[in-house]
């Protein structure tokens, strides 16, 4: 069969003519509106410094200002534009959006001024792209490449420390990037603040002038100059300085007949014909030579002279060695470096080289230059067809993508598409997409381009399949569930079945549009009961095509009603219970305030019902079967059982311990019915059969106690049928003293009083010096004080109640009076002769006291106040003496 392909645009629809044996089949192909009403352009985007001028290559500390300019060639409400930044690896570092201007037939345009480089990640070539879009859905955006670098100086000659320097002139040279202009200074000290000599350039070098005019400017000798350079961008801001200046002396003399003089005379790319380039068209990844040429210019042969290459001012490779250069004889040292661009494909580095050698004429010793390295490119080309066809598809999108480069293009009215210059070498895969939405489906490939040779690559395109849907109803408008729906392709013969859902609804997936052949669908339904219906469809792809449809209830069919009764478990019935029934007929009915049921217009066939009430458990399904046109009534009630649920949950303190014996109080918030437990050794605790919140939104409260803790409480709603957890910590009580003194008869503090305590807490304290004893941490409770103490006579014991949490002082003092001692006489005077003897005292005459005395008087205060040498007396001691 042959096809010819005709292609007209007509408005925002495209229309495709397929002739076939003189017929005719239109494929209307609905597009997106923006590719065809393009209302604005971009005309530039620019990258420039502060001071507005655009450079290659900014530093990556200086301020940039990011420009767009685009025309509007009608009015619309807002043109909003879209500043996006990508680093030289392909990431997006900056998107700023919020930038708008009323959408005037006419130039516009927007800036972002002095925009700090905070999006700066590493040196290379950035990609600014400016977007431009209006409300009205028109689009348009543009890039640019701008190169940036981390800005530094390393100075170069006079090398620090040089002795006796004989040049004329004196050229300062230094390495350096990422700044605009440079500034020099020399001075006699390291602190320039007043340097003898300041000058400016914006090249690497500069001269210090033969003969100044300023006396203090000439350079004498045995002088200790030093010299520094900073660098600076557009706006004049430091961006770079000198780590460490050098130091030079200078020795005044005629100037010297040149001996050794080697010169760095130019530089750049090797071609293949071995010829010197400033561009070149290479292979990604490909080895490139650059080449320093070498001259002696002296009036001497030299030998072993070092040779260095600077990529971007970054050396690149080994130092190469000459090893001997006649008299006027030239070499060239090649480099050999791999080519491998950026996103966008074109390298344009700034090179020098450098002649690492000591002569008589530094000035020629370094060479400069900028050069230009393109990809080689191929080309990629090839058809776009419709699946299983032949035919070309006019405007689809092919586009293309890889780590330099990406874009799109769209096939001619013969689904012909080429792409041009696409960068050639070692891994060069092209992603590559050909589509046109949302007629057709996408379809991808991979090419890799290793060389220059052009590539063929084909794409087969297949239509998006669309859908049938609708719903079905009967002449009073309900939905009918469970219709056989038969779709039928009129063309093939072939069927698919489905049936209607709760709501009536259908859908047939993946259908093959009308759009391909001009095939045609059926549509038919049938349902018991019910005269069938059924319409003729055409499908259209990426349309909703929905054929609703209504069926007729057959004129023999008698309507009959199904009648029943839900109840309580008391026999009292249920109001709002939910009766769903499903079978030769769908839908539901609630009881009413009695617990009566209505299935009103039944027809004859099996019926499955199914209760529900929220609060009560859900019985088993039972079936009805109406067997003849009449009322069918449920002889009996049908029974539901309140639902009833669990509350358990665990106790514990706040260091994650489970506390066994615990109140737990459980109460009806409702009702205020109360139920309490106890804990177990798990700290668990349950409460079951419980009324759910879903009945009448009743609420519980949880409460727990237990002696030594802070009450807690928490409040909970118990669902329908479920264990509902609630755990509980409790803090326990803050400590608390019991604080006493204990005396003796005159009053005084006692210590070492042992003070024994048992009840709420058990244990044992003493008194200090000043008779004071402190029971730390006292909880709550009873307690019973026992106080003793060596020779002294044991009060009762003393019984405290600590009813609160606060420091328990006991008010009056704990007296405890001496034991009294039972002595005989004989141990009386036994220990008075002692005494006596020791004293050098008669025993018969104690200055006037006789021995019976002692025997009748059984105080001895009297007699030892007396005694010779004794001055101190025993007091609060009574000796009973016996007779």
């Amino acid at each position: 069969m042959r096809y010819t392909l005709l292609y007209i645009k007509y408005t925002n629809k495209e229309v495709i003519f397929l002739k076939s044996r003189g017929c005719f089949a239109a494929f209307f192909l609905l597009l997106a509106s923006h590719l065809y009403a393009v209302d604005i352009t971009i005309s530039a985007v620019s990258v420039s410094d502060s001071l507005g001028i655009s450079r290659p290559q900014y530093s990556s500390t200086e301020p940039l200002n990011l420009n767009i300019k685009c025309t509007s060639t009608k009015d619309v409400l807002k043109i909003n534009f879209t500043f996006t930044v990508k680093d030289p690896a392909g990431k997006q570092v900056l998107n700023h959006t919020g930038n708008s201007i009323l959408g005037k037939v006419g130039p516009g345009g927007s800036s972002l001024k002095n925009l700090p480089m905070t999006f700066y990640t590493i040196p290379g070539t950035y990609t600014f792209t400016g977007t431009v879009t209006t409300n009205e859905s028109a689009t348009d955006s543009k890039s640019v490449t701008f190169t940036v670098t981390s800005p530094y100086v390393t100075l170069f000659y006079p090398p620090n420390n040089i002795k006796d320097l004989n040049d004329s002139p004196l050229t300062f040279r230094w390495v350096a990037s990422g700044a605009s202009t440079y500034n020099v200074y020399v001075d006699t000290s390291t602190g320039f603040s007043d340097p003898i000599w300041l000058a400016s350039s914006t090249l690497n070098s500069i001269q210090y002038p033969d003969n100044p005019s300023n006396p203090r400017q000439k350079l004498n000798a045995d002088t200790v100059y030093w010299w520094k350079v900073t660098g600076l961008d557009g706006s004049g801001k430091v961006v770079a300085s000198t780590k460490t200046p050098f130091n030079f002396t200078v020795k005044v003399a005629s100037q010297p007949v040149l001996i050794k003089d080697i010169a760095a005379t130019n530089i750049g790319l090797i071609d293949w014909t071995g010829s010197f380039t400033d561009k070149l068209y290479a292979f990604v990844k490909q080895d490139l030579k650059i080449a320093v040429r070498v001259e002696n210019k002296g009036n001497t042969a030299q030998s072993s002279i070092a040779v260095r290459l600077f990529i971007d001012s970054k050396q690149s490779g080994e130092v190469k060695t000459v090893d001997f250069l006649e008299i006027g004889a030239a070499k060239n040292v090649e480099f050999t470096f791999k080519f491998e661009p950026l996103r966008e494909g074109i390298f344009m580095p700034t090179v020098s080289g450098l002649v690492d050698f000591k002569d008589d004429n530094d000035r020629n010793n370094m060479i400069t230059k900028g050069l230009q390295i393109e990809p080689d490119t191929a080309e990629i080309s090839g058809r776009v067809t419709i699946k299983n066809t032949q035919l070309g598809l006019a405007g689809a999108s092919v586009s293309y993508d890889n780590l330099l480069v990406k874009g799109e293009v769209l096939t001619d009215s013969n689904g012909n598409y080429k792409l041009l210059k696409l960068p050639v070498g070692t891994g060069m895969l092209y992603k590559l997409k050909a589509s046109k939405l949302p007629a057709f489906k996408a379809d991808e490939k991979s090419v890799t381009l290793l060389d220059k040779t052009a590539k063929v690559q084909n794409f087969e395109v297949d239509f998006n399949k669309s859908f049938v849907k609708g719903k079905i109803k009967d002449k009073k408008g309900k939905y009918l569930q469970g219709v056989l729906v038969v779709l039928t392709n009129n063309k093939t013969a072939e069927k698919f079945n489905i049936t209607t859902t709760e709501t009536g609804e259908y859908i047939f997936n993946d259908i093959i549009p009308a759009d391909v052949d001009d095939r045609e669908y059926s549509v038919d339904i049938e349902l018991k009961g019910f005269k069938k219906n059924g319409m003729k469809v055409k499908v259209f792809y990426s349309k909703e095509n929905d054929v609703d449809l209504d069926l007729e209830e057959e004129a023999l069919v008698q309507e009959v009603n199904i009648l029943g009764r839900v109840v309580g478990e008391d026999g009292k019935g249920l109001a709002d219970v939910s009766i769903s029934y499903d079978g030769v007929q769908k839908g539901e009915v609630k009881t009413s305030e009695g617990g009566n049921f209505l299935i009103k217009d039944a027809v004859i066939g099996k019926y499955i019902l199914k209760l529900s009430k929220t609060g009560y458990l859900t019985p088993a399904l039972f079936s009805v079967e109406l067997k003849e046109k009449k009322a069918f009534v449920i002889g009996a009630d049908i029974k539901l059982s309140l639902a009833k649920s669990f509350i358990k949950g665990k106790i514990q303190d706040k260091k994650g311990n489970l506390l066994k014996d615990v109140k737990v109080l459980l109460a009806n918030n409702k009702t205020e019915e109360k139920n309490s437990t106890t804990t177990n050794d798990k700290g668990e605790y349950g409460f079951t059969s419980l009324l759910p919140s879903d009945i009448d939104d009743r609420e519980y409260t949880i409460d727990v106690e237990l002696t030594g803790y802070i009450k807690n409480s928490a409040k909970a709603k118990v669902l329908l049928g479920k264990e509902q957890s609630i755990d509980l910590e409790m803090e326990e009580e803050p400590p608390v003293n019991i604080l006493g003194k204990v005396v003796g008869g005159d009053g005084k503090g006692l210590a070492e009083v042992v003070i024994s305590f048992d009840g709420a807490l058990k244990g044992e304290v003493k008194t200090n010096e000043g008779g004071n004893f402190l029971i730390k941490d006292a909880i709550i409770g009873k307690y019973t004080l026992k106080i003793a103490k060596t020779g002294y006579k044991v009060p009762a014991p003393l019984e405290v109640e600590l009813k609160e949490k606060k420091a328990f002082v006991i008010k009056d003092d704990i007296k405890l009076l001496v034991e009294p001692v039972n002595i005989t006489k004989e141990q009386v005077l036994s220990v008075f002769k002692e005494l006596l003897k020791s004293n050098q005292v008669v025993l018969e005459a104690i200055n006037g006291y006789e021995l019976t005395d002692i025997e009748t008087k059984g105080d001895l205060t009297e007699i030892m106040k007396n005694l010779s040498g004794k001055k101190s007396v025993i007091t609060d001691v009574k000796i009973e003496v016996e007779p």
